[in-house]
């Protein structure tokens, strides 16, 4: 945690691999280039990771606070008026799409 050398990274991850983990996990990686150090792959799409054996994508928190930021941006138009504030503008197709890879 707060490490910034990706050399350090991928040298704890594979310790944990030869250790025998089952999982390994660098969290926050800050670019394309860490990623791909960490990945033999230069893009990091779903199919991409699926490909090079990735069987779990943790989002971490993430999820839980876009749905926050969403609900409080709701309440502050709700608190305002706008009855509409809670009409859904997710595209679902589109989501189903982007799990499909």
């Amino acid at each position: 945690m707060g490490i910034s050398d990706i050399d350090d990274t991928i040298r704890r991850l594979a310790a944990f691999a030869e250790a025998g983990a089952a999982v390994v996990y660098a969290p926050n990686l800050p670019d394309m280039a860490s990623i791909s150090a960490v990945s033999p792959q230069d893009t990091a799409t779903l199919a991409d990771l699926q490909t090079i054996g990735v069987r779990r994508i943790s989002l971490g928190v993430d999820p839980y606070t876009h749905a926050l930021g969403a609900t409080q941006a709701a309440a502050v138009k709700l608190a305002a008026g706008d009855l509409t504030a809670l009409a859904s503008e997710l595209d679902f197709g589109h989501i189903i799409d982007l799990i499909k890879g």
